[in-house]
């Protein structure tokens, strides 16, 4: 069971790194940063949390911490690979990546392929030199992933619900409880639950489950057995983990796997 793997830690300055690789092998990781990736050349398929994408030459996908993948290329693929910590973001903008849906895989017009590399190359220029504009290039390049969210929230709403969002995405196998989250968005539980909702369009344990349940069928596609994707994804229990599976994907665990073959 060693098909799940880490890839060389990127030295990131400044909290940003932009480089341009060729791969032939990809395979399944994750690292600790957000990465958006744009192909310049070759084809293939990304596949992130169990879903396949065809990406070629003009095609993009924005990465958050704890997203899987793997990249199986049916030629050498080139790619501009940004790395970058949350840090390098504002908070809407913040928000506005963890909720977006567009950003698992996106292929561009001809137009827009062409901004992205015109902006990739100032990002890497500017960041070679330690430039002042890197923020907002960045800032420029993520917006051609994410859908522009409508929030009615205040800033302090919005940096405790990103804060809370992180934090989950990050600690989702381990036991958690609504006040220990509401603790880290520095609001008390009620309030907290109320605003997480409203941002989210997800209850707490809705959010929770989902992120558990999406690791699990990444497990359960790389031929983990259920029980580990069940406890490795923080399910306290086989009972538990068959109600929340079935309940969102209209079967069981051992079901998935097979239809996964």
């Amino acid at each position: 069971m060693d098909n799940l793997q880490t890839i060389p830690k990127v030295v990131i300055k400044d909290h940003i790194s932009v480089s341009t690789k060729t791969v032939k092998i990809y395979p399944l990781h994750w690292h600790e940063y957000f990465e958006i990736e744009i192909i310049t050349k070759g084809k293939g398929t990304n596949i992130l949390n169990g879903n396949k994408y065809e990406i070629s030459a003009g095609c993009g996908y924005l990465l958050k911490p704890t997203d899987y993948h793997e990249v199986k290329c049916d030629e050498e693929i080139e790619l501009h690979s940004v790395i970058f910590r949350e840090t390098m973001l504002n908070e809407t903008m913040l928000l506005n990546i963890l909720h977006s849906e567009s950003r698992k895989s996106k292929c561009f017009t001809s137009k827009e392929f062409e901004a992205l590399l015109l902006a990739i190359e100032l990002l890497k220029n500017e960041n070679e030199r330690s430039g002042e504009y890197k923020r907002q290039l960045l800032e420029y390049i993520v917006h051609f992933f994410v859908e522009k969210q409508e929030n009615k929230l205040n800033p302090q709403q919005i940096s405790g619900i990103n804060k809370a969002l992180l934090y989950l995405e990050v600690h989702f196998r381990e036991p958690l409880s609504l006040s220990m989250l509401a603790k880290e968005a520095g609001f008390n539980s009620s309030y907290f639950s109320e605003i997480f909702k409203q941002s989210t369009g997800e209850t707490y344990t809705q959010k929770l489950n989902n992120l558990r349940l999406e690791y699990a069928c990444t497990l359960l596609t790389n031929k983990y057995p259920v029980s580990y994707a069940c406890f490795e994804s923080g399910f306290g229990s086989l009972s538990n983990f068959f109600t929340a599976f079935k309940k969102k994907y209209g079967i069981n665990p051992s079901e998935y796997v097979k239809l996964r073959g």
